[in-house]
């Protein structure tokens, strides 16, 4: 993450909302390996916005 991103300035009631949830904190901390994303099993790629895509 951008630690610019985390930034109390930049926090919104949703980002401050997410931080709290716990069962997403948990998806979050155990996404899978990209090695074991099958390209095949997804019809669409989102890349929301921001420094990292660029």
């Amino acid at each position: 993450m951008d630690p610019k991103s985390n930034l109390e300035e930049w926090q919104t009631d949703s980002t401050r909302r997410f931080q709290k949830d716990k069962s997403a904190q948990e998806k979050l901390a155990n996404t899978l390996v990209l090695s074991e994303v099958l390209a095949t099993d997804y019809d669409t790629l989102f890349i929301p916005g921001g420094h990292g895509p660029m």
